[in-house]
């Protein structure tokens, strides 16, 4: 005897189930409608600000990759295109004390670029404006140097001869120890003397090793103007040269161990009359000061990466005039202004 067959269920049923399952699917769309309705209108002002902010600063992001290996893109560098409004007050507060350090005749003119580090949120003053960098652009030979023991384990143990040098160098109004002549230093001895004493002797020994092709390629990865070792016309604005900290900080250009060394070296600097001067005296500075002069025209400029608690911050502050003591003092009230508005935020 076959088994029989199961008893089909009644059409009226079916009916039932189909109008059930299409109501339930519609109750379903409306409840996140509704759920995604009110979480970008104004009942909900705080999460529709955060998702249009997103939208906002993704929208316009530079992505600098290094450029190497053609079949990889490792990334360099994420950053915002546009300022932040969050910065507007402090952006005008700013300029009105540039303003005032120019009426009092101390500065010709200033810029200031400014980055959180946790969100990439910036803001920049005077931006077009550019300057010599003097001895910042130790920190790119750092980073050349730092790069290459990265690539080649080995390069901080090998020795250089260092030998008087046949011209002098420019002088400069801030200087520290240099290091002896006559005898051989390993490069990371040189790197200490040159980021720490700013000591134009170990410097000229470094730059003497670097290959010209190589460190051209390390600014073009950056997005940053190629720099001619020898070229004492170079210029730079403020935010261009702050990559080179912010490459350091995210430890992406060289390994993590490489660039802890490297900023660790920076918040050794022997220099405290400038961004330091008005922080508070324990706070953690890594940071680089260069000055060049032209006749009576000098550009005194500084820039560092201030660990604020929770909230660090790179800033760069870049000035003309005709007196560096002078000039390094408005750069330690601008900083001292910067530090203030930020930890009140």
């Amino acid at each position: 005897m076959k088994p029989s067959a199961p008893p089909l269920l009644p059409k009226r049923k079916i009916r039932f189930f189909a109008i059930l399952l299409l109501t339930g699917g519609i109750l379903i769309g409306f409840l996140i409608a509704w759920g995604l309705k009110s979480l970008l209108e104004n009942k909900n002002p705080s999460k529709q600000e955060a998702i249009q902010s997103a939208l906002t600063e993704t929208s316009s992001i530079i992505l600098l990759r290094e450029r190497e290996n053609p079949l990889i893109g490792p990334l360099l560098l994420a950053d915002v295109e546009t300022e932040s409004r969050d910065y507007t007050s402090l952006k005008g507060q700013l300029e009105q004390s540039i303003n005032t350090f120019r009426q009092k005749g101390l500065i010709t003119t200033a810029s200031v670029y400014v980055k959180r580090l946790n969100d990439g949120s910036w803001m920049n003053i005077n931006g077009d404006e550019t300057y010599l960098p003097g001895s910042l652009m130790k920190v790119a030979i750092m980073l050349y140097f730092l790069k290459q023991e990265d690539l080649h384990p080995g390069t901080l143990d090998q020795e250089f001869y260092c030998m008087k040098p046949q011209r002098e160098f420019p002088q400069q109004a801030i200087e520290g120890a240099s290091i002896a002549t006559g005898r051989s230093h390993k490069v990371s001895e040189l790197l200490r003397y040159m980021i720490i004493e700013s000591d134009n002797m170990a410097t000229n020994v470094l730059s003497m090793h670097l290959n010209a092709k190589a460190f051209h390629q390390m600014f073009v990865d950056l997005g940053i103007p190629p720099d001619d070792i020898n070229d004492l016309k170079y210029v730079i604005n403020a935010r261009e040269y702050s990559k080179f900290l912010h490459v350091l900080y995210n430890a992406n250009y060289v390994n993590e161990k490489l660039s802890m060394y490297g900023l660790s070296l920076l918040t050794q600097s022997r220099f405290k009359d400038g961004l330091v001067k008005k922080l508070p005296s324990k706070t953690v500075v890594a940071h680089k000061f260069g000055e060049r002069g032209i006749n009576n025209n000098m550009d005194f400029s500084e820039s560092g990466i201030i660990y604020n608690k929770s909230d660090p911050y790179l800033i760069t502050i870049m000035t003309k005039g005709s007196n560096v003591k002078e000039q390094a003092e408005v750069i330690s009230e601008i900083s001292g202004e910067v530090y203030r508005t930020l930890q009140q935020n």
